[in-house]
């Protein structure tokens, strides 16, 4: 796509698959602006940009409006940037898009992807929408849905965002390329949700809860994210990181626990669970076995 040129606002693995898409689409990446994406298991955006000899600013570094000015671009894209990028920086940009984890306009805000997991969606997807004061508001340049099945885990989800966004942001650029850059877009008039960022402390769970719903924040805070969680005596965490739904087994009592051949099933507060992969912090799942038996 000769021609066009852009900054590149992002972080992590999100962060990289859009610059790679841009590459592939023949963009002229003025400048990376990178934050770190919070976990250590996603790929550095910064270090790839650096690698390619791209200039880049990182989160340690003042944001100088004026040094991007020098160089006007075409389009100023985030992608999991998760900072607010002021009217001033936005300006040097003749369009400024922000690719976003869920279907806006639900699910704005922080974490859409864990929160979708977690509140058992069937349905989410991606959105490309063009950036204004407010976070995850701007008229939506485009979108595609993806299914989210009762077994994928917030990483599945992530990876098929990532290949999903690409596909969006592929063809967007084209487009731009054909036209004037600035594309149609739609205001998002349904009614929105918002959601706020997460800890790891946030991935605490009681047995009280139902089984679905302590089944959906165990998916949606799997490995490679911090895990889900219940509190034990003498303050030990006992970390879930899957489980399954049985109804094979009479009723369990809540919070109820009993190990069968090897196999460990607890009651909730509406239904069974099978904890298929678990440990007590510190400890091994043969270890937590042993220790849940005496």
């Amino acid at each position: 796509m000769p021609g066009l040129t852009a900054i590149l606002f992002g972080s992590g693995d999100m962060g990289l698959a859009s610059l790679d898409c841009l590459l592939e689409q023949g963009v002229e990446l003025k400048f990376v602006v990178s934050t770190d994406s919070g976990y250590d298991w996603q790929g550095s955006l910064s270090a790839r940009a650096k690698e390619l000899g791209i200039p880049t600013i990182t989160d340690d570094m003042m944001l100088d409006a004026d040094l991007l000015a020098k160089e006007p671009v075409d389009l100023l894209i985030s992608s999991y940037f998760g900072k607010k990028i002021s009217a001033r920086i936005r300006a040097v940009a003749r369009d400024c898009w922000n690719i976003h984890g869920s279907l806006l306009p639900r699910y704005r805000g922080r974490a859409p992807i864990n929160w979708q997991i977690i509140n058992g969606e069937s349905e989410g997807g991606v959105t490309i929408h063009r950036m204004t004061d407010s976070f995850d508001a701007g008229d939506i340049i485009a979108s595609r849905k993806i299914e989210i099945d009762g077994d994928m885990s917030a990483y599945d989800l992530l990876e098929k965002g990532k290949s999903e966004s690409a596909v969006i942001l592929g063809d967007s650029l084209k487009l731009a390329g054909q036209s004037d850059v600035r594309l149609p877009a739609r205001p998002q008039t349904e009614p929105a949700s918002v959601f706020p960022g997460r800890t790891p402390a946030d991935g605490e769970f009681v047995w009280d809860w139902s089984a679905t719903r302590i089944r959906n924040l165990v998916r949606a805070l799997t490995r490679p994210y911090p895990g889900a969680f219940v509190s034990i005596e003498n303050s030990k965490r006992l970390f879930v990181w899957w489980c399954e739904p049985d109804t094979s087994r009479p009723t369990l009592e809540t919070g109820e626990l009993v190990i069968v051949s090897g196999r460990c099933f607890v009651g909730t507060g509406s239904g069974t669970l099978e904890l298929t992969d678990y440990h007590i912090e510190g400890h091994s799942q043969d270890e937590t076995v042993q220790w849940l038996r005496n």
